[in-house]
């Protein structure tokens, strides 16, 4: 969907894989319900290594248990982004300035927008404030003089768009595809 840019699962929810080196006492088969992220890899690649990691970033070592309860945020190209807490799922476009709220347990196919439902107006409200608090703390450019996302419009057509728009890749409308 949209080259992985957007925070659909069935865009981001992909298994991550490791192929650890035989031989070395290290896990196989082992199977984690948890998210992961590519931040994980480091870690998990130099604790596989045997050694200790010099820098304290964001990944965890994904041999050791991994919290059920881990935050997820997302940003992609500074127009798509993404929080995640507990199954719940924000999903926010600047183009076009849309909002999507998910209960990942009761909806994991992410058919019904709960973002203007009165009973979930206070988990929207939440991951919307930790979304705008993660994003100034990391992506500020993403961020109005007022501390709100800058919006794009929504492209008509692919010619809409300055330069290239992402999916699309010739400017000859006639052999132009959308993938």
């Amino acid at each position: 969907m949209s080259q992985k840019n957007l925070f659909f699962e069935g865009s981001a929810h992909v298994p991550l894989l490791i192929m650890p080196p035989q031989g070395r006492n290290l896990p196989h088969n082992y199977s984690e319900e948890a998210l992961t992220d590519l931040a994980d890899i480091y870690p998990t690649i130099l604790a596989m290594a045997g050694v200790k990691s010099p820098i304290q970033g964001s990944g965890c070592n994904l041999l050791e248990p991994v919290p059920k309860n881990r935050l997820f945020f997302g940003n992609s190209l500074n127009k798509n982004f993404c929080v995640m807490k507990d199954k719940m799922k924000l999903v926010y476009s600047a183009v076009g300035d849309h909002k999507l709220l998910f209960d990942l347990n009761k909806d994991p196919m992410e058919q019904h927008d709960l973002s203007k439902d009165p009973a979930y107006q206070d988990i929207f409200r939440e991951l919307w404030n930790m979304l705008l608090e993660h994003t100034r703390n990391h992506t500020p450019k993403a961020l109005d003089e007022n501390g709100s996302f800058i919006t794009y419009d929504a492209p008509k057509f692919p010619g809409d768009m300055p330069g290239r728009w992402f999916g699309f890749h010739y400017h000859d409308y006639s052999v132009d595809t959308f993938h």
